[in-house]
Formats: structure tokens, C-alpha cells, sequence
């Protein structure tokens, strides 16, 4: 079996969900090859590395044997495309391809004749393959390509052949995932009924039980939503963005870090362990990324350089404990950047992606007055104040 995705940081998780499903605890008990380098490979998986196997074996024929009797072999889908001679030693019968809504059609469609049978795991619902190209250039109309429903050049395999499978009613054939078992269901339940035909049901208890703390009430706002709250979005609207810059918002960034510092406090006294690799931020602009990892060092946030700060787009495919957005909107024309709306223009796939990446508590920062200008986010805006987890900035100095 090959297990492929697009990004590194995908097939790390994948790694970590095949460790976690057959109990591999040291070399000896993982039954699974990765193919790739140790610089994009996390360090947990790099024992699982081909060409760390390969210098443990004792000669050539040893290896092979190792190969062969290895059951899943995991990689990207360029690595494994700069490894062929690893099909001359292998015969697989199934290919996995993960976060498939990514891969364009001529990236995977040369691979897969090396297969009896292929599954396609993906979400044209969330970020599709990046494309320079403008939409229109990338339009097909060749009525041979179109009436096999290939329409566009930036559409990915996967999108096309679950259009053709739908229109086709060929219901063997492909099949919607229901039951998520990444985020609690407060996280869940924006992305689950608005992006969503049907609506996602959790997996586990723990994703419907209250988030417990003992930490007591306080006037502080961060450390009071942090220590009560799965979901809150703190509103900058009365504060300036203090900057030059439409790319950087300082007011965000400051309490980005007050968040995660009240998160250290909380799980301190609630002698929970704060891994700074289980906390996530997402801002659209790598001037903001700059600003939040200063104000971060800053803050004395402990092993802050371990918090992964990132793009939406690199986000996707990974998910962290504790998510923090900074939306860094400061002008009305930056929402066209902040958005990528599907055909329909009903789901914003980079809204999607950002809010399905947490798995206990997700935490939004931005002026609710500028996003409320975009339908989607108006309709965001709105559930939350439902929730009452709207909180007015005014007046806080982190």
C-alpha cells in the first residue's frame, strides 16, 4: 500500500496517525517506510526515513527483503516521484492519496496506472491546488476535454472525478465523510452547518464535553476566556492598526501573545502540559508573521519558537491543540486577499481551512466592522455573537 499527500507536514500527520493506530513504539514495531529527506521530515518519523533503513542494512539483498515485506509505504507525492527504481522493488496494489483536492490532474495522473486500485481522500470544500494562472486562462474549451469534464486547467483529478461521479449519480463510487474526530464540536459547528452539505458529527465523547478548568474568575479578559471558553473572537475595531503598513497589525499581534500567554498561565494552574508545538497561528501576510513571532519572543512566551506561525496555505493538512487567527484586515480591499471562494461562491475555503485546524479551543483576532463587509464573514460574525463570544477590544493594553 503507498500512502501519499501533497506537503511534508500532511505526511507527518499521517505518520503520526499510523503510530497511533498500530502502536508503533520503537523501529522494531513500525511496519510502514517513509521516502523523503530528514530536512523535511519530523524528527518523531525520521528513524522510518528509506534512506535511514537503508544504511542500517547489512547488504543489498537485505534491504530488498526489508522493502518488500514493509506493508505501507508513506511520502509525498514529489518524493516519491524522484524515487521509480522503488517500483521495480515493490509491487503495490493500493495508492491513498490524501488532501487529493491539492494535487493537479498532471501531477498524479502518471502515477496511478501502477495501481489495481486507488482512494482519493480530499475536500474541494478547502484549498485547491495553487495556480498562477487567472482563471479564465486556465478555462478549457475543447469540446473533447469538456465532455470528459475537464474544464479547467486549475482543477484538481479529485474535483473532477467526484463532479463526473455526482452528475453520473455513480454513487459506488465515491462516498461523503460525515464523522470528524479533530475538533470539538463548538469549533466544529460554524464550519459544520455553513461549508458543509451535510452536517459533521463528532467521533468522540470528549468532543462534546465543557472545557474544565479551575482556574478562577478574573477581570482579565484573556486569561477568563481562555480558562472558560472553546471559541471566542476578540474584536479590534476601536483599536489602530499602529502601522504603515496594510500588511501588519500591531494591536492583533499583541494580543495573539496575550492569548498564548494566558494559555501558559491556565494550564499551569491547571497542571495541564503547555507544548508550544500543540499551538498554531494563522495570519494571511508573512509582514504580520514577522511581527506576532517579535511580540511573541517579546512576551517571554517559554519555547516560543516552537509555535508553528504560518499561512492559512501551509496550514492546511495539519491541526494544533490551540488555534489563533489574526485575520490582519485593516483596509476593506485586503477581503478580496483574505478570501478564496469556491465556483459557487458559497464557501470560503481559506475561512474553512483556518477554522477546522483547532482541536480544543480557537481563538480569532481582527476588526469584526471591516470582515462583517463580506458575506461569509458577516455570517460568521453573526454566529458568534449568538454564542456571545464577540469581545470588544477597547481599552485592553497586553
Amino acid at each position: 500500500m503507498l500512502v501519499l499527500a501533497y506537503t511534508n507536514r500532511a505526511v507527518d500527520e499521517l505518520c503520526e496517525a499510523i503510530n497511533a493506530a498500530f502502536g508503533c513504539k520503537d523501529e522494531n514495531s513500525c511496519n510502514y517506510i517513509r521516502v523523503g529527506s530528514e530536512l523535511s521530515c519530523a524528527e518523531a518519523y525520521r528513524d522510518r526515513l528509506l534512506q535511514n533503513i537503508s544504511e542500517k542494512a547489512s547488504n543489498r539483498e537485505s534491504l530488498r527483503t526489508t522493502i518488500r515485506k514493509t506493508r505501507i509505504v508513506v511520502s509525498t507525492l514529489a518524493s516519491i516521484n524522484g524515487k521509480p527504481e522503488l517500483f521495480s522493488l515493490k509491487k503495490f496494489d493500493v495508492a491513498i492519496i490524501d488532501e487529493a483536492s491539492q494535487i493537479l490532474e498532471p501531477q498524479i495522473i502518471g502515477l496511478l496506472p501502477r495501481f489495481d486500485k486507488f482512494i482519493m481522500i480530499g475536500d474541494h470544500h478547502q484549498l485547491p491546488a495553487i495556480v498562477l494562472q487567472k482563471k479564465q486562462v486556465a478555462a478549457i474549451h475543447e469540446p473533447e476535454l469538456t465532455g470528459a469534464g475537464i474544464t479547467s486547467c486549475a482543477h484538481s483529478l479529485f474535483e473532477r472525478l467526484l463532479r463526473n461521479c455526482v452528475g453520473n449519480n455513480w454513487t459506488h463510487a465515491y462516498t461523503q465523510l460525515t464523522i470528524q474526530g479533530r475538533m470539538h464540536e463548538q469549533i466544529a459547528a460554524f464550519p459544520s452547518t455553513h461549508f458543509y452539505p451535510q452536517a459533521l458529527l463528532s467521533a468522540k465523547e470528549w468532543q462534546a464535553q465543557p472545557w474544565r478548568s479551575s482556574f478562577p474568575e478574573t477581570g482579565n479578559v484573556f486569561l477568563q476566556h481562555v480558562s472558560k471558553s472553546r471559541i471566542a473572537f476578540f474584536s479590534t475595531e476601536q483599536l489602530p492598526p499602529q502601522s504603515t503598513s496594510s500588511k501588519t497589525n500591531t494591536p492583533e499581534a499583541e494580543i495573539v501573545a496575550e492569548v498564548i500567554r494566558s494559555v501558559a498561565t491556565v494550564y499551569a494552574h491547571d497542571r495541564r502540559n503547555f507544548d508550544p508545538r500543540n499551538i498554531g497561528i494563522i495570519a494571511p501576510y508573512r509582514n504580520q508573521i514577522a511581527l506576532i513571532k517579535h511580540k511573541l519572543e517579546k512576551a517571554g512566551i517559554p519555547a516560543y519558537e516552537n509555535i508553528m506561525v504560518d499561512t492559512v496555505e501551509r496550514f492546511q493538512g495539519s491541526q494544533c491543540d490551540v488555534i489563533i487567527i489574526s485575520f490582519c484586515v485593516n483596509k476593506p480591499y485586503q477581503l478580496h486577499f483574505l478570501c478564496n471562494l469556491n465556483d459557487e461562491g458559497t464557501v470560503d475555503r481559506k475561512l474553512n481551512v483556518s477554522l477546522t485546524r483547532a482541536r480544543q479551543q480557537l481563538f480569532m483576532v481582527g476588526n469584526r466592522q471591516i470582515l462583517k463587509k463580506h458575506p461569509v464573514y458577516a455570517t460568521l460574525m453573526e454566529f458568534l455573537k449568538e454564542k456571545t463570544v464577540v469581545l470588544e477590544a477597547t481599552g485592553i493594553n497586553p
